[in-house]
């Protein structure tokens, strides 16, 4: 079976609930209570520490765990 890459470069950052603000999410003070949430393709997500925040091409959000993150993407230099 062929082997592919995905040809896309995305934009992410790594959230971890430090008090480093990320853009796009909602903190709890701001109406949600408990936890960090961001508006994805799917709806609202909660965010765990660790879950990278993945900008689209077209500015949409989603949310990728760490282990997935680590096995669909590498960083580019």
């Amino acid at each position: 079976m062929a082997k592919f890459r995905k040809k896309s470069t995305i934009e992410a950052v790594q959230f971890f609930g430090d008090g480093v603000k990320v853009d796009g999410v909602t903190y709890p003070d701001e109406g949600y209570i408990g936890r960090a949430s961001v508006v994805a393709g799917n709806g609202r997500v909660f965010l765990s520490d660790g879950d990278w925040i993945i900008t689209n091409a077209d500015g949409s959000k989603q949310v990728c765990k760490p282990d997935v993150f680590e096995e669909m993407y590498e960083a580019v230099e």
